[in-house]
């Protein structure tokens, strides 16, 4: 799990010493992303992003900062609740279309798919009408999403729908259950005698017929040229000595009576 607060340090550090070096709305949202990657903000993730505000507040950019405490307000409920309903399918197609003037395919990333997510709960709302946004864009530009831009997506959908509506408690009931009987300790299975391999067990080879194996002639020639016959004997792989389990009973010799 990255360390949100560790994570903005190290990429204030890579920006170097100079004087306007900053956290930029990109790297605060990539960071908010993060936090969301698996569809909620859990007390810890909240925790480093505060420590975000303690440590490196007075070194974001006028935008990062302003993106930074929306999610914040939203994230920690202190913002006004507003009414301005929410149009993800008219951001998607904006996006689209930017995509389409400069000639590249119309692909949603996790970069859009983040700027979807910040969108919505930026401003704290938790409402039904925020879900029904959610789910057109699911049904409708999930199949444009990136393999890893559909993954936060889904996850965070799902998060959101729980969080809206958690599930309800059911009361254990107590079922009665009826007690299974004892089987009779009388009982004892009944065998018989296996009617294929009469009770031994054991069947012929069908490949060597019982033989174990089979007699090969093979050739060799001495110095001269002359040949040389002779018989070796090639064990068979299909069974042992000539005799392999019954099929029937299993190498048991009995059956069920």
């Amino acid at each position: 799990m990255v360390n949100l607060y560790k994570e903005a340090k190290k990429r204030l550090k890579a920006k170097g010493q100079k004087e306007q070096s900053k956290l930029d709305y990109y790297d605060i949202r990539d960071l908010i992303l993060i936090a969301m990657m698996d569809g909620r903000l859990d007390s810890a993730e909240i925790s480093e992003l505060k420590e975000i505000s303690r440590y490196t507040y007075s070194n974001m950019t006028e935008r990062a900062l302003e993106l930074y405490n929306k999610f914040m307000n939203g994230a920690l409920g202190t913002d006004e609740i507003q009414t301005s309903k929410l149009d993800l399918m008219a951001k998607v197609s904006e996006m689209f279309t930017k995509q389409r003037q400069a000639g590249e395919d119309t692909v949603l990333g996790v970069e859009g798919v983040a700027e979807l997510l910040i969108l919505t709960i930026k401003d704290g709302l938790l409402i039904n009408s925020r879900l029904d946004e959610l789910l057109k864009v699911r049904n409708k530009v999930l199949k444009y999403m990136t393999p890893m831009g559909k993954e936060v997506f889904q996850k965070f959908v799902k998060s959101y729908h729980l969080r809206l509506h958690p599930p309800a408690k059911v009361d254990t009931i107590k079922k009665q259950t009826t007690r299974r009987q004892p089987m009779d300790s009388g009982y004892q299975m009944k065998y018989k005698q296996c009617g294929v391999c009469s009770g031994s067990g054991k069947v012929t080879c069908s490949s060597c017929y019982g033989m174990g194996g089979r007699s090969e002639s093979r050739v060799e020639y001495d110095f001269q040229g002359n040949p040389q016959y002779r018989d070796e004997w090639i064990t068979c792989y299909s069974c042992n000595g000539g005799y392999s389990n019954c099929y029937n009973c299993g190498g048991t010799g009995q059956v069920f009576a």
